[in-house]
């Protein structure tokens, strides 16, 4: 790593180089000679070139977070860009594990040092900039999982209605969404501007830049995205509590589980069962999808009792 290092520094001196020069241009253009641009530019080119050679001899790919305050000269704090990293590690390892192994179905975090952990890559950047490496098979003619990845969390910054959530999170899990919530909520009360390159070679390199105002957007659709799922399931076992007055019960399966909830409105209340009673039960399973938080909660309805 310490060849890319030295070459990322480089080219981060010949960005400042070039800064100045352009700055000086304006200022005094007598005091420019264009050949002194024109070599600096070539020898920028040539850094690219050998930070592509590096990377497909390491299997790596480029990633850079760049953390701007909207309204102020200053940088953005180390506390701000610390998170802004933590969250953007936690989606692309989310997003991954996805692509690789399918939508989690648990709010549990992801490793973060598994295939898609993300490394320091250089330090000598611009004021609220982290540029990092992380490993990617190089595969002839398609996309590998990263790759894939990679595609989806550029996606999921680009969600504008209700129907995109739930599209995404069916995709990938509700973790990547409920971080999302998070990064742009912190983006909010910062009034921060985030930009994001991944990059595998110069001439691929992909962009995209959250304005806080567009980051107050993807909270507030995420605050506004919630679905119940019911569905309709018959169950065999025995009736262990039923009180009509409070409307609840508490069924034990034949297969050892154990479901309580409370009785549908329409639920025969006059009838009367024994408790240990064998039963069939049609229940009613509402399954409820916070986006906020990355989280799903069930409740159930007793609809109808059969004697077994």
């Amino acid at each position: 790593m310490s060849r890319l290092q030295d070459i990322l520094a480089n080219l981060t001196d010949s960005d400042r180089t070039l800064a100045d020069l352009a700055l000086l241009a304006g200022e005094d253009p007598d005091a420019i000679q264009d050949v002194n641009l024109g070599s600096i530019r070539k020898r920028r080119d040539d850094l690219e070139r050998e930070v592509d050679k590096d990377l497909a001899a390491g299997q790596l790919d480029l990633v850079q977070l760049q953390i701007e305050r909207e309204n102020e000269a200053n940088a953005a704090d180390a506390a701000t860009v610390a998170r802004s990293l933590l969250f953007l590690q936690t989606i692309v390892t989310a997003v991954f594990n996805a692509v690789r192994h399918g939508p989690k179905v648990g709010d549990d975090a992801p490793e973060a040092d598994g295939p898609a952990a993300m490394t320091l890559a250089t330090s000598p950047s611009p004021p609220g900039t982290v540029v990092l490496t992380i490993p990617n098979e190089r595969l002839l003619a398609i996309r590998s999982d990263l790759d894939l990845a990679f595609e989806l969390v550029f996606a999921l910054f680009r969600l504008r209605t209700t129907e995109d959530v739930t599209e995404f999170a069916d995709r990938t899990g509700l973790l990547a969404i409920a971080t999302l919530h998070q990064w742009v909520s912190l983006c909010v009360v910062e009034s921060i501007k985030t930009t994001i390159t991944w990059r595998k070679t110069y001439e691929g390199i992909h962009m995209t830049t959250i304005p806080s105002m567009q980051a107050a957007n993807l909270r507030t659709l995420i605050e506004s995205s919630a679905d119940d799922l019911v569905e309709t399931l018959d169950y065999t076992g025995r009736l262990v509590g039923l009180d009509t007055a409070d409307g609840t019960f508490r069924l034990d399966l034949s297969d050892g589980g154990q479901i309580a909830g409370s009785l549908a409105d329409d639920f025969p209340r006059s009838e009367t069962w024994g408790i240990n009673t064998a039963v069939s039960a049609s229940l009613a399973r509402t399954t409820t999808v916070d986006y906020v938080t990355g989280r799903r909660a069930e409740s159930w309805a007793l609809l109808s009792l059969l004697s077994s």
